[in-house]
């Protein structure tokens, strides 16, 4: 698989770099987002990661069962929110807005499986994972 320069590979996630604040790419399944803003507001920017995944109805209770559980442990450092949404047709996404980029960074570099990831695995779940920079928020 080949990645442009600007892209750094933490924990299975292509990463945008700082450097390079412009464009944006699919690459492995991994589709990241980068915003126009320069260097100082990537390094700042809360980031928000998603798994979207299809769960067979048989097997719901226990993604609802296994979020809880991964939820209830402990939480790492940068977390801010993390939702588990459900959509139409068995299909649902993980999604996680961190601190900012490093937070993440840190998370993913301790070479342990991310929780998310890890449930979906037991499942049996076919799972895509995509990286967003938040450019604007509104609310709380």
């Amino acid at each position: 698989m080949v990645r442009p320069p600007e892209e750094h590979v933490v924990g299975g996630l292509a990463m945008p770099t700082a450097d390079h604040a412009t464009g944006g790419g699919d690459y492995g399944g991994v589709t990241t987002l980068r915003l126009s803003t320069g260097a100082t507001a990537l390094m700042n920017a809360r980031i928000v990661t998603t798994v979207d995944a299809t769960i067979d109805p048989e097997r719901e209770q226990e993604l609802l069962e296994g979020f809880r559980r991964m939820n209830a442990g402990p939480t790492p450092e940068g977390l801010v929110t993390s939702e588990l949404l459900r959509g139409q047709g068995g299909a649902w996404r993980l999604q996680t807005t961190w601190r900012d980029r490093e937070a993440l960074m840190a998370v993913r570099s301790s070479g342990e499986q991310p929780a998310a990831l890890a449930l979906l695995d037991r499942l049996g779940a076919t799972h895509s994972h995509s990286v967003f920079t938040v450019e604007q928020s509104y609310g709380a």
